[in-house]
């Protein structure tokens, strides 16, 4: 096994201070499937502060089991204190069979007392010894488990299985940030339908997500052949890699089971777009993720539905534009060409190709037209009309960029500048 540069460096370091040290963890799951190792762990008897007087720059991550991050120039190392009497003891600890295998840099012994080399080849995801134990000590792995299984397309072991759904009211036990990671890992991969069937079907998606389960055997009408349920998962796994629009298309029609046809249009769902939204909105802040990560999501919920048709007119499409800005705007694209396509495999895209047009010609002959893309700003309009600073400034700014976004030839500092004065008069 290929060990970086900088990697041997700390481990002749710990060696020299007369500790002893292993690799552990991904990167030898990783070198064992032929892949790259990204993250490098180690293991060592020598307890913080003596790692703190080897390196310059020791940053202490888990206190309780002694974890650091050693870091040279641009290298991160994860190091752990050892727990138990020797690295027999302390892979007892580790979460899954696959993970629980360690490597002496020295020697090139390797220590696979669980049998993960087999697992791998068997492509098996298997808690460690008893797996209750392990899920009592960090209910994390739950999630962990479906993570896995996922990235690495695995089946969860039949016992651990079993685990997950006894102990699967656990997960409300970690901290949510960690929980919002795990999921973030799930819905990135290839496999994200598999992921969040495997959360539903082991008791761990009503911890999280509950609102999706209110979608599960909601019918469609029309030309759909899925429920709500897998509508939402397909149009996910339809969207690139991009986190934005994976939570955009898991949750894009979330509001459908709160809000009803009439009875000429049954399993129709009006408005579904904003109750959505909204609802959208309470999940990811539920799970904590970032301010802008929900506004972004937010946006693309409440227009996934939106068609640009022969009288849809130029203003409505400048005024989309400007609110969603030029990544949003891609990014809605992609949003609704997987929404069509997760209705049925041979759905129609004219609406989307149409859409993609009209947004080209607007973007091509006039921009994306923001309000700080106005000829004139806020100090204009206190000068111009002699007022003070506050908010009747912002709403004539915004009748001047309604004015602008109606008529993009207004937008020069002079026929602005007019417009403001002949305000002054009235």
């Amino acid at each position: 096994m290929k060990i970086p540069k900088y990697l041997r460096q700390i481990i002749n370091k710990i060696r020299a201070g007369g500790y002893n040290v292993f690799i552990v963890g991904g990167a030898l799951r990783d070198f064992l499937l032929d892949s790259t190792p990204e993250d490098w762990d180690l293991v060592t008897d020598a307890g913080t502060p003596q790692l703190k007087r080897m390196f310059e720059k020791v940053v202490l991550l888990g206190e309780a089991h002694g974890t650091v991050t050693v870091i040279i120039d641009d290298f991160e190392c994860e190091v752990t204190r050892l727990r138990g009497k020797n690295i027999h003891e302390d892979l007892e600890y580790r979460d899954f069979t696959i993970n629980a295998m360690a490597l002496d840099p020295e020697t090139q012994e390797w220590f696979d007392p669980f049998n993960g080399k087999e697992d791998l080849e068997k492509g098996i995801v298997r808690f460690v010894l008893n797996p209750g134990e392990r899920i009592k000590e960090d209910p994390l792995r739950l999630i962990r488990a479906v993570r896995f299984a996922c990235q690495l397309d695995f089946e969860i072991h039949e016992e651990s299985i079993e685990a997950i759904k006894e102990f699967s009211h656990k997960i409300t036990q970690p901290a949510t940030e960690r929980i919002r990671d795990e999921l973030s890992k799930i819905l990135l991969t290839s496999r994200v339908e598999k992921g969040i069937d495997l959360l539903k079907d082991l008791g761990l998606l009503e911890f999280i997500i509950p609102e999706l389960l209110d979608c599960v055997d909601l019918p469609q009408r029309g030309a759909h052949i899925y429920d709500v349920y897998r509508h939402n998962l397909k149009t996910c796994s339809y969207t690139p890699r991009d986190l934005i629009l994976r939570l955009a298309g898991l949750l894009h029609d979330v509001g459908k089971p709160f809000v009803k046809g009439d009875s000429e249009t049954p399993n129709s769902y009006p408005g579904h777009e904003k109750a959505g939204a909204e609802l959208a909105r309470k999940i990811l802040r539920r799970l904590k993720y970032s301010s802008k990560t929900v506004k972004h999501v937010v946006s693309l919920i409440q227009n996934h539905l939106f068609v640009s048709r022969d009288n849809t007119s130029d203003y409505i499409v400048r005024k989309l534009l400007a609110n969603l800005g030029k990544e949003g705007t891609e990014q809605l694209l992609l949003l609704m060409e997987a929404d069509r396509k997760a209705i049925s495999p041979n759905f129609p895209l004219e609406n989307v190709i149409r859409t993609k047009k009209h947004f080209k010609k607007i973007i091509q002959r006039d921009g994306i037209i923001t309000r700080k893309d106005l000829a004139i700003d806020g100090r204009d309009v206190i000068e111009m009309l002699g007022i003070e600073p506050g908010p009747a400034v912002g709403r004539i700014i915004d009748e001047l960029w309604e004015m602008v976004l109606k008529d993009p030839e207004l937008n020069t500092r002079e026929k602005l500048i007019c417009i403001l004065k002949n305000k002054r008069r009235d």
